[in-house]
């Protein structure tokens, strides 16, 4: 699944809605086209990752830089169930 626009608490829920519909194995999310992300949208993330139950780690892909230094800022980036890559996004 890939992320689109902003990630904030205006559009979170939206988010939450969607992730709740995802088989129990998708464990992938595209962020190349997420412009932003505050904690709110970090935290749906984190609690997403947790609710895998063994069935992730949730993979990040694509992590621009400014949500990557959310993940730094907060500690999240050590967080075992989330996984964040880098790269550029393929066409």
């Amino acid at each position: 699944m890939r992320l689109v626009g902003e990630l904030d608490l205006s559009t979170v829920e939206a988010l939450r809605a969607v992730l709740d519909t995802l088989p129990a194995d998708a464990n992938v999310l595209d962020l190349a086209e997420l412009s932003f992300m505050d904690a709110s949208g970090l935290h749906a993330l984190e609690q997403y990752a947790s609710s895998l139950n063994g069935a992730g780690p949730l993979v990040l892909e694509h992590v621009p830089a400014q949500v990557r230094r959310l993940f730094q800022i907060t500690g999240a980036e050590l967080d075992p169930d989330i996984e964040l890559h880098s790269g550029a996004a393929s066409g």
